[in-house]
């Protein structure tokens, strides 16, 4: 049955039985200071993704808001949205379409360009003298008032940097056809 203990062994056991207590509050105290750690670089991680989504975001509503089809011009402009500082860059880049008929040839001062067609790019035969393409327009003045009627597109350079409430800085940069207002 029962068995009763000595007064020296009962103390004995509450003691270590203490030391036991503490050592376990110590390895407790410890992991749950790792764990906060980790927790708060996930959460700043968070943060930091947040915000550089939001930053995207921003970015491409000011190109939208800022860039039209049409009547599109050079200019430089800074703003805010909510917390986000904006700023928007539009820069002609020189380069535009030609009118149908009317020889094309490669800048030589874009990368790549060599004179020859590169990957992606279009060959098209031009017609010989006295021929004629399948799909050309019963007069050569038609094309002519066309071409005359449709002005050429521009191409533009758009660059948008946002800085973000942290500090963080996001650019995006585009490009976007352009041309004049036609009056009909």
């Amino acid at each position: 049955m029962w068995s009763r203990r000595q007064p020296g062994e009962h103390a004995c056991s509450q003691g270590f039985l203490l030391v036991e207590v503490l050592v376990t509050a110590a390895v407790a105290a410890v992991l749950l200071a790792v764990l906060m750690r980790a927790f708060s670089s996930v959460w700043g991680g968070i943060g930091a993704v947040r915000e550089e989504t939001e930053a995207m975001l921003v970015a491409r509503a000011v190109i939208e808001a800022s860039t039209p089809r049409t009547n599109l011009v050079p200019l430089a402009q800074d703003g805010m949205t909510g917390r986000y500082a904006w700023a928007i860059s539009i820069v002609s880049t020189g380069l535009q379409t030609v009118a149908a008929g009317q020889p094309t040839q490669l800048q030589p001062s874009l990368p790549g360009a060599t004179g020859q067609p590169q990957f992606g790019q279009a060959q098209f035969e031009q017609p010989q003298p006295g021929q004629s393409p399948p799909d050309q327009r019963s007069s050569a003045t038609n094309q002519d008032e066309e071409a005359q009627r449709e002005p050429p597109w521009t191409l533009f350079r758009i660059t948008v940097g946002v800085r973000a409430p942290g500090g963080r800085r996001t650019d995006i940069e585009t490009y976007r056809l352009s041309r004049p207002a036609v009056a009909r």
